[in-house]
């Protein structure tokens, strides 16, 4: 080890004392102030305009993937390295001292140790500045999550040492620094492209994957250590060291080609297949060094993952004629799966399968008119070889048709996991910009497969709102829509039509019962059904519309809830009157976190056509408004139930105490009941509007106003399963949510230091060393 250290001491000499060395480090401390001060810069521009704090600053800073300071130093590290590495071995063989170093008792594992350590131990140095960084992030972020951002100096500076690694063998192969810093340039791009290789060959694309260094350091950065990252660094690292004192070897003794080449290729082989191992899930470890812990999978997950017992599959079975069939294509298959590592961490025995076919789908219309007459088949046939598919991998005709479930997704991309006796349940992609399905989505169709999903009814008989119907007034995207994120049978619910014609009874598997603004009465048979139901102690939810709540009132009168006559109008200058921002209430923001988050951002829900709602206690039930009017009366943003205006497209309504007509402050647009009744925790939702969860005012969007109505269906339903579905991901909010010691003011001083007064006193320094050098 002494003869190692030596080495290295005098290695680190040589760089302390280069120029180029010098140039590089200032250089790229130049480069990563400048980009460190642009985002921290625009960060407090963002407070000083008034924006809310969104909390996990030092996420957003430092590790965010689109304008994180880390990811940023990831992407031009690699142009910094091969400058440092060029003349570590190729100076000895163009100076001849290389000769001395043969004919020393040094051996050649010694050599190639010690210059390595001296780069190890430079490229500290090179992580100074990325330190300082954090240092001044520690003093002005409120409570910042350190251990994040010491987590991506880590693998940015295991990823530097990767480099030099490369480095140090590339420059023993030549004589000439410049060749050798051309030559590193070229290895790490072939690290580069090598992921890309043979992804579409099985086995051949595991190993070619995990041999890509592009975004190896990734994880890191966002706070998660994983043995399959951190081997990596070390096994490449060591391989190509390995390489260099093999290079070394056979320059002091000659051999025969086959035998360097044996030598060389058994190096990468044991190299590779080491590598192949850490990659397997079942070897796998990881270490979150998150304070909240945002790089592993919520408790909910966690603990539906421990409840599934057994193997489980997930297969992908994608449609030719679909969207989304290029994202799993063969050489995708990694990237797809990228998505499911969480789950696999805390259940390895996941099997990812992949299944190909043809079918029509929804939205696929053959535009080519020299296509127009060919079959499905012949269709599919030119497209695969357009992807250059084997097209024999492809599922008949007949075969899909006996695969259960791709019908009732209609044939769109979907995936479905399947237990090893047999249960199944389905995954689909959406059309959002996201598409994939997040955690959420992906729990609640695994939950499904450990408990009785909940299954929601709707009334029909009446000219309630369709779940079938795509019209802007029916409930078909929040019900069942298969592209629709919040849909409740992508969240976990199962949903159908129920109908009480001919004396027919509620069925006894209905959990939730939906009665949506009927259009014509119910019967006395019905309200009596309806009622029975209400008793057995089911959920319920009740939404009506103004000028036909009298067909609800039967129902809600019993319960101590009544509708207040006329439509609830809101002046406003830039939209309809009777289009109604309904306020989170405190009663709201205690029932659930996002309904909280909401109120604190003051996010309103959309009532296009709404009624006031009154309440009574002595029921039985603990009643709750969950939604209310503004609690502030001004001259232009007033609340009152207009009674006399018919027309609201036409007309203006004016507010007319005379009529009748009263200012609603804090008046209630959605309510909640809850009682125990039958040995159950019963609950049931009032609103006074149909329309704010049609699919019509799902689509919209209004121009400067946060809304949020997605969160009505998903709270409501998540409050009706007391928590079972829709899953709950959230996380609590990250406490480093607020900058200290900084104002507008310092931005051009925040530049100044880290772009100019860093690299100028690094450079100083460099400058006295070299001169002092010289002087002796």
């Amino acid at each position: 080890m002494k003869v190692i250290f030596e080495i290295a001491k005098n290695e680190l000499k040589i760089l302390f004392f280069s120029p180029v060395a010098w140039l590089m480090l200032v250089v790229f401390t130049v480069q990563s102030g400048l980009q460190f001060a642009d985002i921290f810069n625009g960060l407090i521009s963002y407070f000083s305009l008034g924006h809310l704090a969104e909390g996990d600053l030092t996420n957003q800073i430092y590790s965010n993937t689109f304008f994180g300071f880390f990811p940023r130093v990831q992407q031009y590290l690699y142009l910094y390295i091969p400058l440092l590495t060029m003349g570590i071995m190729s100076r000895e063989t163009s100076s001849g001292s290389i000769k001395l170093l043969f004919s020393s008792p040094v051996t050649n594992p010694q050599i190639v140790t010690g210059k390595y350590l001296s780069l190890v131990m430079f490229n500290l140095l090179l992580m100074l500045p990325l330190l300082l960084c954090v240092l001044f992030g520690a003093f002005t972020i409120e409570a910042m999550d350190i251990p994040l951002a010491l987590t991506g100096i880590l693998g940015l500076y295991l990823l530097a040492c990767t480099y030099s690694a490369v480095g140090l063998f590339m420059s023993g192969l030549t004589a000439h620094q410049t060749v050798a810093a051309i030559g590193t340039f070229a290895t790490l791009a072939a690290l580069t492209y090598v992921s890309q290789v043979g992804q579409a060959i099985p086995l051949v694309r595991d190993i070619t994957y995990w041999m890509g260094i592009t975004g190896r350091a990734s994880e890191f950065i966002r706070g998660l250590i994983s043995s399959e990252d951190l081997l990596y660094f070390f096994i490449i690292s060591a391989m190509f060291l390995s390489l260099a004192v093999l290079q070394l070897k056979y320059k002091r003794s000659r051999s025969s080609l086959y035998g360097r080449m044996g030598s060389y290729v058994a190096v990468l082989l044991i190299a590779v297949f080491i590598g192949y191992l850490s990659s397997r899930p079942s070897l796998m470890a990881y270490y979150d060094s998150t304070r909240m812990k945002s790089q592993t999978l919520t408790a909910p997950s966690k603990e539906v993952l421990a409840q599934l017992k057994g193997k489980i599959s997930i297969t992908t079975y994608a449609n030719l004629f679909a969207n989304d069939y290029v994202s799993v294509l063969p050489q995708q298959y990694n990237q797809d799966m990228e998505a499911y590592r969480p789950y696999m961490r805390f259940k390895p025995d996941i099997k990812m399968r992949y299944e190909y076919y043809y079918h029509p789908s929804p939205g696929f219309e053959n535009t080519n008119p020299q296509h127009a007459q060919l079959t499905s088949k012949e269709r599919a046939e030119k497209l695969a070889n357009v992807y250059k598919l084997n097209f024999n991998r492809f599922l008949t005709e007949d075969k899909v048709k006996e695969i259960e479930g791709l019908a009732e997704e209609e044939y769109r991309f979907t995936r479905i996991i399947k237990t090893a006796d047999g249960r199944t349940a389905h995954l689909r992609n959406y059309e959002d910009m996201a598409k994939k399905p997040f955690e959420s989505e992906i729990t609640a169709a695994m939950k499904r497969l450990i408990m009785k999903p909940p299954k929601v009814g709707f009334l029909s008989d009446h000219q309630e709102r369709s779940i079938e119907g795509r019209g802007d007034a029916d409930y078909h995207s929040f019900a069942k829509s298969l592209t629709f994120r919040h849909a409740l049978v992508s969240q976990g619910f199962d949903t159908e039509p129920v109908s009480l014609v001919n004396g027919r009874k509620i069925p006894d598997d209905i959990d939730i019962l939906v009665i949506a603004d009927p259009k014509t009465a119910y019967t006395e048979p019905e309200i009596a059904e309806i009622n029975r139901y209400i008793l057995s102690g089911r959920s319920l939810l009740i939404a009506s519309k103004p000028g036909r709540t009298h067909l609800l009132q039967p129902l809600v009168e019993p319960l101590g809830v009544g509708f207040i006559a006329g439509t609830v109008v809101q002046e406003n200058a830039n939209f309809a009157p009777d289009l109604v921002f309904g306020n989170i209430s405190r009663e709201g923001a205690e029932l659930a976190k996002t309904y909280a988050e909401m109120s604190r951002k003051n996010t309103k829900i959309t009532f296009p056509g709404v009624s006031g709602l009154t309440y009574q206690t002595g029921k039985g039930f603990t009643v709750k408004p969950l939604i209310v009017t503004d609690s502030v009366v001004t001259d232009s943003t007033r609340c009152w139930n207009e009674l006399e205006t018919k027309n609201f497209n036409d007309e203006v309504p004016r507010f007319h105490p005379d009529a009748g007509e009263e200012l609603l402050v804090s008046v209630p647009l959605v309510l909640s009941l809850e009682r125990e009744i039958n040995e159950r925790l019963q609950r049931i939702i009032v609103m006074g509007s149909a329309d704010g969860i049609s699919n019509g005012e799902f689509a919209v969007q209004r121009m400067g106003m946060e809304t949020d109505n997605y969160a009505l269906i998903t709270e409501s339903f998540r409050w009706f399963t007391q928590g079972e579905f829709p899953i709950d991901t959230s996380r609590e909010a990250s406490p480093d949510n607020a900058l200290r010691h900084v104002q507008n003011a310092d931005r051009k001083r925040i530049k100044t230091v880290f772009g100019f007064v860093i690299p100028s006193v690094l450079a100083l320094m460099g400058l006295m060393l070299i001169v002092r050098r010289k002087n002796h």
